[in-house]
């Protein structure tokens, strides 16, 4: 693995699970559309109402999709990590 993405791996690791639901809110964010199963989208809508919920406070969609790519994004290093 070359020096360079041995670097960005570890700043990703370093960040993204480290991260607040602040943070995540940062106006450093940028927007995409994607596409989901409504069988996604209804777990979703049941994990937000949990949250908020359990926060007694609005949690948006958009933290549980940033969590999920985060640790999409851990699964896959650990996997490219454990392959070399």
């Amino acid at each position: 693995m070359a020096k360079r993405d041995k670097q960005v791996i570890e700043k990703i690791k370093e960040s993204s699970l480290a991260m607040s639901n602040s943070e995540r809110d940062s106006p450093n964010l940028v927007q995409i559309t994607a596409y989901i199963r409504e069988d996604q989208l209804l777990g979703l809508e049941i994990i937000q109402t949990a949250e908020q919920q359990k926060r007694k406070e609005f949690y948006d969609a958009s933290n549980l999709i940033q969590e999920a790519v985060d640790l999409l994004i851990q699964k896959h290093l650990i996997a490219v990590r454990l392959k070399n």
